[in-house]
């Protein structure tokens, strides 16, 4: 009691823990006296006097090690309350001064001044002539100041009917020592425990309490009861309860009085027995058989555990003993006893059978695993095993938000009762209608209530609560990529299937390995996994995976969809014809693809690409597809030039060329896999040659000239011209054309078979690429019956070995091979024919009518036509005699075939030269110029418009005009008189108008077209 820092404490808290007592001076002081009420007494005018928190509740009496066997009650001090809580720390614990002064009646009994005094005074009726109650003194002067003069001093003071002044009854039991630390004790001793040596004093009623955890004292007595005998039934007697310090004041002491224990003989307490024998029964009967004028009551409530308010259901008057039979398990009970005798009254509750059912339970994972916080979307399972006694079960549900626990719970599912006597686990989670789920954000309480109708158990529940929250979750999933017969699939598993939701979208993208943007080209699926079926072979994907639980936020992850390009494998190179890799190639030369690794395809594709060295436009080339699963060596050039979907197609010199090569396999999903590769195409020097192999050969008709093993260049599109010319001299000229001749296969070819000897036959090859014009000559002397194949290169030679091509643009040849043709039937035109000069600029073809050189009579009509043309249409000449030739014009040299005389068609068989009426039977040359002159054609030269004016008296059928290649270019049947013809058309030249009459005649007019 030395240290006042310690009285200096909130006097309205409590104090508790696991193995103390626990204490509290929160109640008043009249509730605070009368839990000490028992069986037959009744308390009334309470006054307290002691220091705040001196006095006060206690509980957990029981608790720990070294408990003062005492449950609950009242304690009082002479420090206090709160400092009583154990453990036992401070063995000589002091409170210091409450400044409340002593009690001089105790200090009667100790012989000593007191203080610090709690003192508590009220008046209590007894039933009986018997007054009792329990109580456990403790003290911190235990064991060091037994017999040393210092004992705080307790008693308890009655006076009343039949009691001469106070009586004190904390005394020791059949004696009327008080007790105090020096009555009751294990001997002195310095230190705790004592040793129990030396003088020792009641120890059988001692206990130590050196270590103890329920309270702080250092000893204490076992319970001892007070007790009042030979008492007036009914009367009321005044009790005081005080303790106080002695001597230094220093040291605590306290009294635990038992709660209830206050107890008087002839009282209405009774028993209560409670039956379920075909119907729920109870049975009071009275523990004092003395007690008289019983009245027994029953009431009936709603509310469990009340002893007022009730509806009275049933009575009984006299008697000790009362049963109610066929009580509602369903309702609360409580039975009131009372006695006319001293007004006295006891009232007790009427237990039920729940206590022989267990409502027990906890929550789980779908795994077992027992928690109380769940992720949103996660099943929750309640397990009842542990329940007991029961034939029928009730669940209710109830939440408020997480993080508000003054909130109240609210409705959030009730599932009613289920007939069933073994729960087991229960998935809450399904049995929610499918409006509900358990909502992150929540914490939710669950009610489990038990019922057992034949064994009287209306109502035993149990409540746990759990919360719901939103989890991490994991959207990874892995992709399986398979292909069936060409069906391309991915398949998506989930690494976390728990996941409430999870959706699988498939997304189209242009470039491979993306994982954003691009176009939703399936369903949604929604599951722990997903399939997508007959994906494009070379279509880009990508999966995303979005995952969420209900009421929380998602996340989501992408990944690209594997192909079956990484299957397949596209190598190669290109290289010459011996295999040597190259990227320069000449015009010429074969270009060839060399596989080096090509696996996993059944058709290949191939397309070429060019552009001119340094630059400029592109131009593609399609090969297309071919169907196979093999490849060699492939030749580029033949491949191109000879098929594909546009043959035709060379490697022309002056261009990078650049090979696309693909290839795909259907039936095992791979796709489009390419690799390009680039090469160029040059002009090389001496890589082209126009050599050949030239045999004279003995003939029939003479010497003839036959050509072979000559390079056809056929993969470059070469065109080859040969010349044969002679000459007398062997060393040049002059040159005679004597044949020429334009060859596409490999020979061998006979060029001439009229040689002659005495003359020198040249024989000219020129093979014409795209890198120029290349030209090789080879001499043989005319010798009757020569049949030597071997070169003639000796001596000088202009046109043998490699030649300048420009050498034959000096020479202006005749045409060649000339012939007429008449037509088959009785068609009045005829048709010329000559082969093609080199380096010709033009032809001239020549017709004399009544050529007296051919013909026997007829004015002589000479007619010389410009052309282009390697044909001319000769109109009427059937009937006619005449002779032709045609011209080369080389700039300005003209070359004359011979002059050649035909005689008209009618008497030779349709489609022969030659023959025919003589022109004399044709009209005269008067004739025709009169015809002429009769039609008035102008302007003549013309620019854009022509027009003809023809007689009256002259019939004209129809007018053409005829182009110096013998194209009708105009016509009109049945002209008018006056005829205007849009010549802005025709290209400058010469051209023929002529005039069809009605007689078959006709006439010509030779006009010019100028621009």
């Amino acid at each position: 009691m030395r240290n006042l820092l310690l009285l200096i404490i909130a006097l309205l808290i409590s104090i508790s823990g696991q193995s103390q007592i626990e204490v509290s001076n929160s109640l008043t002081d009249e509730e605070l006296i009368q839990s000490l009420v028992g069986p037959g007494v009744a308390i009334s005018n309470v006054t307290v006097n002691g220091a705040p928190g001196a006095y006060g509740q206690f509980w957990g009496g029981q608790n720990g090690s070294g408990n003062v066997h005492i449950e609950s009650g009242v304690l009082i001090t002479t420090g206090s309350i709160f400092n009583a809580v154990g453990p036992n720390s401070y063995p000589n614990n002091q409170t210091g001064i409450n400044f409340f002064p002593g009690y001089g009646p105790l200090e009667e009994i100790v012989q000593a001044p007191t203080g610090d005094a709690t003192v508590i005074e009220f008046d209590v009726t007894v039933s009986g002539d018997r007054l009792e109650f329990q109580y456990v003194f403790a003290s911190e002067e235990y064991n060091e100041y037994v017999y040393q003069g210092y004992n705080d001093g307790f008693a308890f003071f009655i006076s009343g009917p039949g009691i001469t002044g106070t009586q004190n009854l904390a005394i020791i039991p059949e004696t009327l020592e008080p007790v105090s630390v020096n009555t009751i004790n294990n001997g002195y001793d310095e230190d705790c425990p004592s040793s129990g040596e030396g003088i020792v004093y009641n120890s059988q009623l001692f206990v130590e309490n050196c270590t103890g955890t329920t309270h702080q004292y250092d000893g204490l007595t076992k319970i001892l009861r007070a007790h009042a005998e030979g008492l007036t039934p009914c009367g009321t007697y005044h009790l005081i309860l005080a303790i106080a310090d002695t001597g230094d004041f220093e040291y605590d002491s306290g009294v635990f009085i038992g709660a209830g224990t206050f107890s008087s003989v002839g009282n209405t307490d009774f028993t209560v027995d409670i039956n379920c024998e075909g119907n729920f029964s109870v049975t009071a009967t009275a523990t004092d058989p003395t007690v008289t004028q019983n009245h027994w009551e029953l009431y009936q409530s709603s509310i469990e555990g009340v002893t007022s308010g009730g509806t009275l259901v049933g009575q009984a008057d006299g008697g000790l003993s009362v049963t109610f039979s066929w009580l509602d398990i369903s309702k609360f009970y409580y039975i009131r006893h009372y006695s006319d005798l001293c007004g006295l009254e006891t009232i007790k509750i009427v237990p039920t059978f729940a206590g022989n059912a267990t409502s027990d339970f906890h929550f789980e994972d779908e795994y077992g695993v027992e928690k109380d916080v769940f992720c949103a979307g996660e099943d929750i399972f309640l397990n009842g095993t542990a329940s007991t006694n029961y034939d029928r079960y009730y669940l209710n549900s109830r939440r408020r938000p997480i993080g508000d626990p003054n909130a109240p719970y609210e409705t959030h599912w009730e599932y009613g009762w289920t007939l069933a006597n073994s729960i087991g686990v229960l998935n809450l989670s399904e049995l929610l209608p499918s409006t509900l789920t358990f909502e992150p954000g929540f914490e939710y309480e669950i009610q489990l209530a038990l019922g057992n109708i034949p064994e009287c158990i209306a109502w035993v529940d149990a409540r746990r609560t759990f919360t719901v929250v939103c989890c991490d979750v994991d959207p990874a999933f892995t992709l399986l990529s398979e292909c069936d017969g060409g069906n391309r699939t991915v398949t998506a598993h989930a690494t976390d299937l728990t996941i409430q939701h999870q959706l699988w979208e498939l997304f189209e993208t242009p470039d491979h390995g993306q994982t954003t943007g691009g176009t939703l080209v399936a369903t949604s699926q929604d599951g722990p996994t997903a399939l997508f079926s007959w994906l494009g072979h070379d279509k880009h994907y990508y999966i995303r995976h979005s995952v969420w639980l209900e009421g929380c936020a998602f996340e989501e992850l992408s990944l690209p969809v594997p192909d079956f390009r990484d299957e397949a494998t596209l190598q190669y190179i290109l290289v010459d014809e011996s295999g040597q890799p190259k990227e320069t190639f000449c015009f010429g030369e074969d270009v060839y693809l060399r596989p080096i690794n090509i696996s996993n395809f059944d058709r290949y594709f191939m397309a070429i690409w060019r552009h001119p060295i340094g630059g400029g436009p592109t131009e593609y080339f399609n090969y297309g597809w071919t169907a196979a699963n093999e490849i060699g060596m492939l030749n580029l050039s033949e491949l191109f030039r000879t098929g594909g979907e546009d043959p035709g197609d060379i490697f022309e010199p002056g261009f990078v060329y650049e090979l696309q090569f693909a290839i795909v396999n259907p039936p095992n999903c791979i796709p489009w896999i390419e690799v390009r590769r680039q090469f160029t195409v040059e002009c090389c020097d001496n890589f082209l040659s126009g050599a050949f192999r030239l045999d004279m050969i003995q003939g029939n008709e003479g010497l003839e000239l036959v050509v072979r093993d000559f390079d056809l260049y056929d993969n470059i599109g070469a065109t080859h011209q040969w010349f044969v010319l002679s000459s007398p001299n062997p060393d040049g000229g002059p040159y005679t054309l004597e044949a020429g001749l334009n060859t596409e296969a490999s020979g061998p070819y006979t060029l001439f078979e009229e040689g002659v000897s005495g003359l020198y036959y040249f024989v000219v090859h020129s093979v014409s690429t795209l890198c120029g014009d290349f030209c090789v000559g080879q001499r043989r002397q005319g010798i009757t019956g020569f049949t030597d194949g071997t070169p003639d290169d000796s001596g000088e030679c202009e046109l043998c070995g490699p030649i300048d091509c420009s050498v034959l643009d000096n020479f202006c040849f005749a045409p060649v091979n000339e012939f007429v043709r008449c037509r088959p039937g009785y068609s009045l035109n005829v048709d010329f024919y000559w082969d093609p000069v080199p380096g010709a600029d033009q032809y001239l073809f020549e017709y004399t009518l009544n050529d007296p050189n051919c013909c026997g009579s007829g004015d002589v009509y000479n007619v010389v036509i410009p052309t282009n043309s390697l044909h001319m249409i000769g109109y009427f000449f059937r009937k006619y005699c005449y002779t032709w030739r045609v011209g080369t014009v080389c700039g300005e040299q003209v070359s004359w075939t011979p002059l050649h005389c035909a005689t008209g068609c009618h008497e030779m068989p349709p489609g022969e030269a030659g023959g025919g009426d003589a022109f004399g039977k044709s009209a005269s040359n008067l004739e025709l110029d009169e015809l002429t002159d009769q039609i008035s054609v102008f302007p003549n030269p013309a620019d854009g418009a022509l027009s003809v004016l023809i007689p009256e008296e002259l019939n004209v059928d129809l007018v053409t005009i005829i182009n110096s290649e013998g194209k009708t270019v105009f016509g009109q049947k049945q002209p008018d008189r006056r005829l205007d013809i849009d010549t802005s058309r025709f290209g400058n030249g010469l051209y023929i108008i002529r005039f069809n009459h009605p007689d078959g005649t006709q006439t010509t007019q030779r006009i010019v077209i100028t621009h």
